[in-house]
């Protein structure tokens, strides 16, 4: 096999000198490489055990999951973890990404979510006391994530605790977050009205909290069949909320079918987002990218904007995390509902402020 090891060494130095890994993820990705060589082929599956992954990595056995899975996190890599692939009952299948696939999933873009991300990616954060530089990439949806740390992967006492450790006099915490911000947009297209709230039906059905209502309505949006997902749900709760499910599930096998020729779908702004080459998509897929899409498009434009008055600027998901000067606290919450107002949404945005001693 013909292996292209001019190509390899470009998706390498470009990997060195713009995704800041950990030590044990750089070995495995780096033994990927040689993997590739002698079974594969370049960017191909690899089908590998934990135990021999270790062995080309020179890493502890142990530390073989975490690696693969920053790895996947940082947009490098696709990463099946414990399923049994082929014969080998714990193999597990990695494909490391092109170079072109990783310039459009990091910081290649023209839209809010890349340039958001070039912008975080140049300035240094203040974070329990210690000044760090995170590295950020692109999620499909738009989302922008970090990573060393993975701000939004962390408990929210904690990432609250850590951004208000280095705050100065003068300065607050702002926390803005989208109240039900997904369940938003999709009544709006669904044309439900806005107070409407799905997830105390379904507690007021099952008597659940609040937490696990959110899971079973945020799972029929997005899985591969609505109604057959609905059939599970305890007979109050079917039967409260039948006719929210059969309008989801018309409108997501409306959306699945346009997207199926472009395989892309369209947020509220316009923003494009497509598939993958060769990736299966089922209709919870391009729902998915719409919604999720449309609460990023929200987040990413008011964090741009925050930009050149605030010190800190931190998206998570629905949300966005600030320190900014007192005096200019409430600009957070508005900049939110303006955008939202901007892509024809209305939205309903909760803010709490922490302030320095």
């Amino acid at each position: 096999m013909d292996y292209p090891s001019a190509r390899a060494d470009s998706l390498e130095l470009f990997v060195r000198r713009r995704v800041n890994l950990s030590g044990k993820a750089r070995h495995v990705y780096a033994a990927l490489r040689w993997m590739e060589a002698g079974k594969s082929g370049f960017c191909r599956p690899v089908f590998a055990g934990y135990r021999t992954i270790a062995d080309e990595s020179a890493i502890d056995v142990t530390s073989v999951k975490s690696a693969l899975q920053e790895l996947q996190a940082s947009g490098l890599c696709e990463v099946t973890i414990g399923r049994p692939i082929k014969s080998e009952r714990q193999a597990t299948s990695i494909r490391r990404r092109t170079l072109d696939e990783i310039k459009t999933h990091f910081t290649e873009g023209d839209d809010d979510a890349h340039r958001l991300a070039t912008e975080l990616s140049a300035r240094d954060f203040r974070f329990s006391g210690k000044v760090i530089k995170p590295c950020w990439t692109v999620a499909r949806t738009g989302r922008v994530c970090s990573s060393r740390p993975n701000f939004q992967g962390l408990a929210a006492p904690d990432r609250r605790a850590g951004l208000a450790a280095g705050l100065s006099r003068g300065e607050c915490l702002v926390h803005a977050d989208v109240r039900q911000a997904e369940p938003t947009v999709i009544k709006h297209l669904l044309r439900i009205p806005l107070e409407r709230d799905l997830y105390q039906e379904y507690m007021d059905a099952v008597a659940c909290s609040r937490v696990d209502a959110k899971r079973a309505i945020n799972t029929l949006a997005y899985c591969k069949n609505t109604l057959a997902c609905f059939t599970h749900w305890p007979p109050q709760a079917r039967t409260m909320l039948a006719d929210y499910v059969n309008q989801l599930s018309e409108y997501k096998a409306m959306l699945f079918a346009e997207s199926r020729k472009s395989r892309s779908v369209t947020t509220f702004t316009g923003r494009s987002i497509f598939a993958e080459k060769g990736a299966r998509l089922h209709p919870g897929i391009p729902m998915n990218w719409r919604v999720q899409g449309t609460v990023a498009d929200i987040v990413n434009a008011t964090c741009l904007r925050l930009l050149d008055s605030v010190r800190i600027v931190l998206p998570v998901h629905d949300a966005v995390y600030v320190v900014i000067p007192r005096e200019k606290a409430e600009i957070v919450k508005a900049l939110l509902s303006e955008r939202a107002r901007e892509v024809g949404l209305t939205i309903q945005v909760q803010a709490e402020s922490l302030h320095a001693g």
